[in-house]
C-alpha cells in the first residue's frame, strides 16, 4: 500500500479528519429538479472540511425525486466521477461511495435485484452466495459505487426483529458460511481495465444488533459473554477470514455500554480477538447518537473524544447531515485530546482502502480519465441488467423456495365408520406422537398406504378415537406439540393427511410419473390442458400481484417499493413477472383473482391489517368454482424502525381470507413471502391447506421461481433458516435453545416448522450415517458418511445437515447443533454419498473458565432436523423429534460418537483440565478426585500437604493475620486435614511428599496474599473450608492442583482432595490410554470425606 503510505505523509491534520468524514450526498445536491450535484457546495466540503467519503442514494426515500426512482449506472457513474475530478481539483485522493447494496445493487435502477440474504440462506448453497455476492459487486463497480455496506452477519435470534430478513438465519455455523461467501464473491477482482477494480464488502452489524431484548429494532441487548463466543462472533470471525475489508459497528448498546462507544468490543474484540485489520465506520449518526440517543455524553464534543479518543478504534463516522464531527475533531486535536497518532491510524485505514479498490493513485491529485475511455469500463456498465444477470437471479430465486406441506387434496383420511367411544383413559397407538419418517412409512421400514389405513380405520380397526386425548400436533393450534408423528400406522392414518405425515409427494411428480404407495399430493399442480386435474385455479391474496412484496425493504428506496414498474425488468430476457402474471401465462386452465384483502401499500404502516376488498359471498364463491385456491400472503416492504411489530401475529386480515376461503371446502395452496416467519395461527393445519410453499422476499424474479415451483418445473430444495414459531411464547426459541427451555413444562414446546426444515416433490432415501471411528480424538477427526438416494427421474438439488447433541455438558448443552452441511446435486436414480469431517474442535463450547472449552463425553449425530436419537437419552431434548423429512431409510441416519476432549464432567469447571505427567501421560485435575489403588498412602499427602501449607501462611505473615484478612484456600484443605491428617489406608511416594510440602508451602504464601481482597474471615481447619468467592477460586485453582497432585512409579494415584465450595461428583481418574478405548477404563475406587457417603459414584 505504497500510494496510502505516500499520501498520508503529504497530509494535514485537517486532511486526515477529512478522511474520517462521510457525509450523505444531499449535502451537496442543488435543490429542486434535476437532481444534480452543486458545486458550491461540495467545494465547501472538499475545501473547508478535506471531505473523504459519500454515501446513500438521493432516491432512499419512500417517493421518486424529480419523476425518477433512480440513477442508473451510467448516471451514477457521471455524478462519482464529477465528485471525484472536484476532490482532485482540490488536492485531495479520491473519495470513497458507499451504499447500501443488501440485495444486489439495489439503488442503482436497471440492476438486477436478488432474493433477501434470508430467502438466500435457505439454499443453503455457498457457491450460489458467492456468485450473488459477485454479481453485487459487480453492478456496484459499475456504478462506480464500489463499497457495499453488506452482508449483514447478526445472528437472528428474536423473530419480531423487523430485519431478520436482511441476515443469514439463527444458525451461527450457516450465518458464517454464507456470510463468508459473499464476501468473497463480492471482493473477487474485475476484470482488466474495469475502474474501479474491486469492490469491498462491509461486515454488519458489529455486533449484537439482531439480539434486541424486545424484538424492536435499536434495542438494547444484554448478552453473556458465553453467547457473543459462540452465537454471535463466529459469523465475523468467518468474514475477517475471508479477508473482509471493512466493517459497521451497530446502533444499539451491548449490557448497557453503546457499541459505538465501546473500546472493549471494538478494540478489543473485533480488533484483537478477531484480528480485524480493515477500516471501521459508525452506522447512521451513531457518533451523535451518543450524545442524542444513548445520553452517555454530556455534549457533541464529548461524544467525539469518546468515539473517537476512547480507543475504540473507530476509523470513520457516517455523520452525515451535518460538519459537526470534522468541526469538533479539529478543535479536539488542538487542544491536544485527540493526537495526531490516532488519526494517522485511522486516515491511513481509509486510504490503503482506496488503494485496494482501485481508486487510489500515487500523490500528487489528478482528474481521472472519463470512464468512457475504457473499453472494458464500458463493457461493465453495458452488463447491469444483462439477460445472464436475470438467470442468476432466477436460480437464486427458486432456490429460496420452500415446500413446508404437501398433503393429498382432501380434508383427511375417510371415516364412514363411527368412532369407537372413549374409555375414561384411551390407549394410545403404539407409542405415542412423536415421530415419522415423513412419508407414511413407519420407523420400521414399511410404507403405510391406503388399504392400510382402510384397514385401521374400519371395523375392528384401532380407529382415531385416541387422537381425542392425544391430539395429532400441531391439529390443535398454537399448542406447539410435538412437530410430527410417530411413524406408527395408528398416527399415519388418522393424523397423516391433517398434519402432512406424508411429506414427500407422490403421484403426479415433476417427471409425471405415479407412485401407487401413496396418495396423491395437491403439489406439483398439473393443468388439465397438460393432462391433470386442475382446469381452474383462483389465485387471492396481498402479495399474489406485487413485486414489491415479494422483494421487501432497501428496494429502490429505503423502506421498499410498492410501485412495480420501478424494478420491472425490461431488458430482453430478464422479465419478472408477479405470481398472478406468471401463473396466467401458463396454458391449459383458467385463472381468476379475487384480491381478497388489501394491505395499506404505504410507508410505515407494517402493523396495519388486510382490509377485505370482495365480499364473502364473492370470495366463497370463487373459491367453489376452482380446482384450487392459491393464496398468497405477506408483508408490506419495511426495515428498521418502521418495520416494528408489537405482535408477530400475521394481521387478522389475512388469516381471516384463508380461513373464508376454506369455508368453500377446495384444496388451498399457501405461498408464504413474508420477511420473518409470522404467526399463523393454526390457518396451515387447516383440512383444506394441503401444501404450504414459503420464501423469504426472493425478489422480482420470486414471481416466476414460485409459479415454477407450484407447478413442479423444479423440485423445491430450500430448507428453513429459522424456525418458524406456533405461539408466542416460543418466539425466543432458536433451534440451539438450551434442553432446560420449555413450555409449560412440556418437552415438546415449540415449532410448527423446525430449522431445516424443507420438503420435495420427489421421494429421496438416507442410508445409515456411517463413522469412520466410534471415537473422536482430542488432536484427530472423523469422517462422517451418508449415502442419500434420488429414484426419480428427475435432478435435483439437496441439501444434507448434520446434527449433534451432547448427553452431558458442564455448562448445559444445547438441544441440537448444526455442525455441518453440504448441497449437492443428486442425478435421475442415482445415489450420492456425503462425507463431512468431524474435530474435537468442532464441539467446543464456551466454558466456565471463560475459555473455551472441548469436554469429553458423548454426543450424538443425526441428518434431519426432525430426527431425535432414540433410547433412553432421547428425552433430554427439549423437543423430542424423531422423524425424517425425506422418505424411507432415514430413521438410520443417525449415529453414536465419543468426543475426547480436555476434561470431563464436573472437572469441566474452575479445575479438572487435562495436564501430563512427567513420563507424558495424561491425568484429570478434579474435584473430588476417585483414587485408583496403588503403592502410596493418602495420610501421608494430606499430612504434608497441610504442613507444608501451614508453613507457608506463617511465612506469609502469620495464620491469624492471614485469616482475618480474608478466605483461606477452601473448604477441600480443611477436608484434607480432618480426613487425611490421621490413618489412612493407601500409600505414597516419599519423594512426592516432599515435593508436596514445598509446593504446599508456596500456595500458602500465594492464598494469603490473595485472600487480602476478602473482607470476610474464616478460622483454621474445617471452617477454611467453607465456600469461596468464585473468582477466588479461579485464581487459586493451580495452586491447588499442584498441591494435590501426586504420582507413584507404577502409575497416576491421587489422594483425595477436596475443591473449593461445596462438595461435587466424582471423576473418575482417566489417562489417555484408556480415552481411545472406552472398553478399558480403570475401576476407581472412591473416597470421601468423613462426612460424606457414596451414592451411585458420587459423594453425597
Amino acid at each position: 500500500m505504497a500510494a496510502a503510505t505516500l499520501w498520508l505523509t503529504r497530509m494535514s491534520a485537517a486532511d486526515k479528519i477529512g478522511q474520517m468524514t462521510q457525509l450523505d450526498i444531499s449535502m451537496v445536491l442543488a435543490d429542486g429538479c434535476p437532481l444534480r450535484i452543486d458545486d458550491a457546495k461540495l467545494r465547501r466540503q472538499l475545501r473547508v472540511h478535506r471531505l473523504g467519503s459519500l454515501l446513500n442514494s438521493p432516491f432512499s426515500g419512500t417517493e421518486p425525486r424529480c419523476g425518477s426512482s433512480g440513477w442508473n449506472a451510467s448516471e451514477w457513474r457521471a455524478t462519482v466521477e464529477h465528485v471525484q475530478a472536484a476532490a482532485a481539483d482540490e488536492g485531495l485522493p479520491p473519495l470513497i461511495y458507499g451504499i447500501d447494496s443488501v440485495h444486489g445493487a439495489s439503488y442503482c435502477r436497471g440492476a438486477t435485484l436478488l432474493p433477501q440474504q434470508l430467502g438466500l440462506a435457505a439454499s443453503f448453497d455457498e457457491s450460489l452466495a458467492a456468485a450473488s455476492g459477485w454479481l453485487t459487486g459487480k453492478d456496484s463497480r459499475a456504478a462506480a459505487t464500489p463499497w457495499m455496506f453488506a452482508p449483514i452477519l447478526g445472528v437472528a435470534t428474536h423473530p419480531l426483529w423487523p430485519r431478520v430478513y436482511e441476515t443469514f438465519g439463527e444458525d451461527p455455523l450457516l450465518v458464517a458460511r454464507m456470510g463468508a461467501a459473499v464476501v468473497e464473491g463480492m471482493q473477487r477482482r474485475g476484470g482488466e481495465g474495469e475502474i474501479p477494480a474491486r469492490a469491498a464488502a462491509c461486515m454488519k452489524h458489529f455486533v449484537g444488533y439482531s439480539a434486541p431484548r424486545n424484538g424492536h429494532d435499536r434495542e438494547g441487548a444484554w448478552l453473556s459473554r458465553r453467547e457473543l463466543e459462540q452465537t454471535y462472533l463466529p459469523p465475523f470471525q468467518a468474514a475477517v477470514d475471508a479477508g473482509v475489508q471493512s466493517a459497521m459497528e451497530s446502533y444499539q448498546e451491548v449490557n448497557g455500554e453503546p457499541v459505538v462507544g465501546s473500546a472493549a468490543l471494538l478494540q478489543g474484540l473485533l480488533r484483537e480477538r478477531l484480528g480485524f485489520e480493515g477500516l471501521l465506520v459508525t452506522d447512521w449518526h451513531e457518533v451523535g447518537n451518543l450524545h442524542d440517543f444513548h445520553r452517555v455524553a454530556r455534549s457533541p464534543e464529548e461524544a467525539v473524544l469518546l468515539a473517537i479518543g476512547g480507543s475504540s478504534s473507530l476509523d470513520m463516522s457516517m455523520v452525515p447531515t451535518d460538519e459537526s464531527f470534522s468541526v469538533l475533531m479539529e478543535r479536539l486535536h488542538a487542544r491536544g485530546a485527540i493526537d495526531e497518532a490516532r488519526l494517522d491510524v485511522s486516515a491511513l485505514r481509509v486510504l490503503r482502502l482506496k488503494e485496494w479498490l482501485g481508486l487510489l493513485p500515487p500523490p500528487p491529485a489528478v482528474r481521472p480519465a472519463p470512464w468512457s475511455h475504457s473499453e472494458a469500463t464500458v463493457r461493465l456498465v453495458e452488463s447491469v441488467g444483462s439477460a445472464s444477470d436475470a438467470a442468476l437471479a432466477h436460480e437464486a430465486a427458486r432456490a429460496t423456495v420452500t415446500l413446508l406441506k404437501n398433503a393429498p387434496p382432501c380434508a383427511g383420511p375417510p371415516q364412514q365408520q363411527p368412532l369407537p367411544p372413549l374409555s375414561p383413559e384411551p390407549a394410545p397407538p403404539p407409542s405415542s406422537p412423536g415421530g415419522s419418517n415423513g412419508t407414511g412409512e413407519a420407523e420400521g421400514g414399511a410404507a403405510v398406504g391406503v388399504e392400510e389405513c382402510d384397514a385401521y380405520l374400519g371395523e375392528g380397526g384401532g380407529g382415531c378415537g385416541w387422537t381425542e386425548r392425544w391430539r395429532c400436533p400441531p391439529t390443535d393450534p398454537g399448542q406447539g406439540d410435538v412437530a410430527a408423528d410417530d411413524g406408527t400406522t395408528g398416527f399415519a392414518c388418522c393424523c397423516g393427511a391433517r398434519m402432512a405425515a406424508w411429506r414427500t409427494s407422490r403421484g403426479v411428480g415433476g417427471d409425471g410419473t405415479v407412485d401407487d404407495e401413496r396418495p396423491p399430493m395437491l403439489l406439483p399442480l398439473r393443468p388439465s390442458g397438460e393432462g391433470g386435474s386442475v382446469g381452474r385455479v383462483l389465485v387471492t391474496g396481498p402479495a399474489a400481484d406485487s413485486l414489491g412484496r415479494l422483494s421487501g425493504g432497501w428496494t429502490a428506496h429505503w423502506q421498499g417499493t410498492l410501485a412495480d414498474d420501478e424494478i420491472r425488468g425490461s431488458r430482453p430476457g430478464a422479465a419478472t413477472p408477479t405470481l398472478l402474471e406468471a401463473l396466467r401465462a401458463v396454458d391449459g386452465w383458467e385463472v381468476d383473482h379475487l384480491p381478497g384483502c388489501s394491505l395499506p401499500g404505504t410507508a410505515f404502516a407494517v402493523r396495519s391489517s388486510c382490509a377485505q376488498t370482495n365480499s364473502s359471498a364473492e370470495l366463497i364463491a370463487a373459491a367453489a368454482a376452482a380446482d384450487v385456491v392459491v393464496a398468497c400472503l405477506g408483508e408490506d416492504p419495511h426495515t428498521e424502525k418502521p418495520g416494528d411489530l408489537d405482535d408477530l401475529s400475521l394481521d387478522a386480515g389475512q388469516l381471516d381470507l384463508v380461513r373464508l376461503l376454506a369455508s368453500a371446502g377446495k384444496p388451498i395452496a399457501l405461498v408464504l413471502v413474508t420477511g420473518r416467519p409470522r404467526l399463523l395461527h393454526g390457518v396451515e393445519a387447516l383440512p383444506q391447506v394441503n401444501a404450504v410453499l414459503q420464501s423469504f422476499l426472493p425478489g422480482p424474479h420470486g414471481g416466476a421461481a414460485l409459479a415454477d415451483a407450484l407447478l413442479g418445473r423444479f423440485e423445491p430444495s430450500g430448507r428453513l433458516p429459522i424456525s418458524w414459531p406456533t405461539a408466542a411464547s416460543s418466539l425466543l426459541y432458536p433451534h440451539w435453545h438450551a434442553v432446560t427451555q420449555q413450555c409449560d413444562g412440556s418437552r415438546t414446546c415449540g415449532v410448527a416448522w423446525p430449522f431445516g426444515h424443507g420438503l420435495s416433490y420427489s421421494r429421496l432415501q438416507y442410508g445409515p450415517l456411517l463413522l469412520s471411528s466410534g471415537a473422536l480424538p482430542r488432536t484427530g477427526a472423523v469422517n462422517a458418511s451418508v449415502a442419500v438416494s434420488n429414484p426419480s427421474s428427475l435432478a435435483l438439488n439437496h441439501t444434507v445437515l448434520l446434527f449433534a447433541a451432547a448427553d452431558f455438558r458442564r455448562v448445559v448443552p444445547e438441544a441440537q447443533q448444526l455442525k455441518a452441511f453440504r448441497r449437492v446435486l443428486l442425478p435421475a436414480g442415482s445415489s450420492v454419498e456425503v462425507s463431512f469431517t468431524l474435530r474435537a474442535d468442532d464441539f467446543r463450547y464456551w466454558g466456565l473458565e471463560e475459555r473455551w472449552v472441548v469436554e469429553s463425553g458423548d454426543v450424538s449425530l443425526w441428518c434431519d432436523p426432525l430426527l431425535r436419537p432414540k433410547g433412553p437419552l432421547a428425552a433430554l431434548g427439549a423437543v423430542t423429534r424423531r422423524r425424517a423429512s425425506e422418505g424411507g431409510g432415514m430413521a438410520a441416519a443417525r449415529a453414536r460418537l465419543y468426543v475426547e476432549g480436555d476434561c470431563r464432567g464436573a472437572g469441566c469447571g474452575a479445575e479438572g483440565w487435562w495436564e501430563r505427567d512427567a513420563s507424558g501421560e495424561r491425568y484429570e485435575i478434579g474435584k473430588y478426585i476417585a483414587h485408583v489403588p496403588g503403592p502410596s498412602p493418602a495420610g501421608v499427602i494430606a499430612t504434608s500437604f497441610l504442613a507444608g501449607w501451614l508453613v507457608g501462611l506463617i511465612c506469609a505473615g502469620g495464620v491469624w493475620a492471614c485469616a482475618r484478612r480474608g478466605q483461606a484456600s477452601g473448604r477441600g484443605l480443611g477436608e484434607v486435614g480432618k480426613g487425611g491428617g490421621g490413618s489412612s489406608s493407601s500409600l505414597v511416594n516419599t519423594s512426592w511428599s516432599t515435593t508436596l510440602t514445598q509446593r504446599g508451602g508456596e500456595f500458602g504464601s500465594q492464598a494469603c496474599m490473595l485472600g487480602a481482597g476478602f473482607k470476610q474471615s474464616h478460622s483454621i481447619g474445617s471452617s477454611m473450608g467453607s465456600a469461596m468467592d468464585a473468582a477466588f477460586r479461579r485464581t487459586c485453582s493451580s495452586g491447588i492442583a499442584l498441591g494435590a497432585l501426586a504420582q507413584s512409579g507404577s502409575g497416576a494415584s491421587l489422594s483425595s482432595v477436596a475443591e473449593y465450595g461445596r462438595p461435587a461428583s466424582i471423576s473418575g481418574l482417566r489417562t489417555e490410554s484408556n480415552l481411545n478405548n472406552r472398553g478399558d477404563d480403570h475401576e476407581a475406587e472412591l473416597h470421601c470425606p468423613p462426612e460424606l457417603r457414596i451414592d451411585e459414584d458420587k459423594c453425597v
